[in-house]
């Protein structure tokens, strides 16, 4: 995900000896201890503001810059009795492999592609070669080359020659290239950001402390002072995906999500849904947006359902970069009893709280059906008021 900054080979061997190999014992925390130290008190988290977005496009999920795949909430006339069956179009549907990390890959192509959302005023040369000495120091550097005729433009990855012999998936990372808008020839010096990463893993690490029954496996890759980290599949998920694939119904369950999303959203502002197209899991939009835990600066990109365009029409953004008009979807099943609904708001509401906090969305709908996937209410929930809810039910 991440390279290593050493630049000789002596240099990259004594790098390689300080990481541990599979198996070393490296650290541990008390995730609970950490919680009763911070006295109740809810850290310092800067309004998170959107500097990009792109899209994944097609069964192969293309990378494609930009709101390609965006999509428009459009309000149904009702909110119960809606009778919206989920499992319309399941034998057609395009279906996501899960068991493909993507790792890090198209949020750095992002990042590749708009270094200049990283610049400061000290941070980058306008035009031509950088100093040899910041060359030996930094051992990588980004350039933006025009190429390939006029219009064109090509980001790579240029590395002096003894940066040779890096790991094969750092050397992936360097031959990546693809097309791209024009833009200035610019140094990248450093991210001038802590941490790198999607919002699934900070929605993780959020909601640790709360739930116990789940682990997670994550990899940190620190390069030229910004960390890398990246969300790996653990035995147990591994175990769980299989499962789930190999039940029909448990597969069935997990088309519902994308479904209801079909119901719910139009490929224009003003469109009506399309719910006889073929769903294809593969698509997604994400927004990449920045923000900062107390000290520490975050870049990170998240998936979004969909956009209201009325927040956009009556002009309630008010900062540029605003996430404001950006909605969550989501399904659940109809809380029939007590239990149901303690379980409900202890698990489920926590999660959807953090993964709509993170990134400053604040509604999330929610579409409530029975045992045969069948909607029959849409319920509105406030994101400010969900972590009151959850927080009655644990105390309870």
């Amino acid at each position: 995900m991440a390279l290593s900054g050493s630049v000789s080979g002596k240099a990259l061997a004594r790098e390689r000896q300080k990481c541990p190999v599979p198996g070393d014992y490296v650290a541990s925390m008390c995730v609970r201890d950490a919680v009763e130290q911070s006295n109740g008190k809810f850290p310092s988290f800067r309004e998170p503001r959107e500097i990009g977005n792109f899209s994944l496009v097609g069964e192969q999920r293309d990378y494609v810059d930009g709101a390609a795949q965006i999509k428009y909430l459009r309000m149904p006339n009702q909110r119960h009795r809606l009778m919206w069956d989920l499992n319309r179009g399941y034998e057609v549907a395009v279906r996501r492999d899960r068991s493909v990390n993507e790792r890090l890959d198209n949020l750095l192509r992002w990042i590749l592609r708009n270094k200049d959302k990283f610049l400061l005023s000290s941070a980058a040369r306008p035009s031509g070669e950088p100093p040899a000495e910041t060359q030996r120091q930094e051992g990588l550097l980004l350039q933006m080359t025009t190429g390939g005729g006029a219009g064109y433009s090509q980001p790579m990855v240029r590395a002096p020659p003894d940066i040779q012999g890096l790991p094969p998936e750092h050397e992936r990372l360097l031959k990546m290239t693809s097309a791209a808008p024009p833009k200035a020839c610019c140094w990248i010096l450093c991210l001038h950001t802590d941490f790198v990463c999607y919002r699934g893993l900070l929605t993780r690490l959020a909601c640790t402390a709360y739930e116990a029954r789940e682990d997670w496996l994550l990899a940190a890759c620190r390069f030229r002072g910004s960390i890398y980290l990246c969300a790996f599949e653990t035995d147990a998920e591994r175990r769980r995906r299989l499962e789930d694939a190999a039940d029909p119904r448990r597969d069935r369950m997990s088309f519902w999500g994308y479904k209801f999303e079909q119901y719910m959203v139009s490929v224009e502002p003003e469109g009506v849904p399309d719910v006889d197209a073929v769903v294809n899991e593969c698509e997604e939009y994400c927004i990449v947006v920045r923000s900062r835990l107390e000290s520490h600066s975050l870049v990170f990109g998240a998936e979004v359902d969909g956009v209201d365009p009325r927040v956009h029409r009556h002009g309630r953004q008010s900062q540029p970069g605003s996430t404001g008009c950006y909605i969550e979807l989501k399904t659940s099943r109809d809380c029939l009893s007590e239990q149901q609904y303690r379980n409900f708001c202890r698990f489920k509401m926590l999660k959807w709280w953090a993964q709509s906090f993170l990134v400053g969305i604040p509604r999330v709908l929610c579409g409530f059906r029975d045992d045969n996937g069948v909607v029959g209410t849409l319920e509105e929930l406030d994101v400010r008021e969900m972590t009151h809810r959850a927080k009655v039910e644990f105390n309870e």
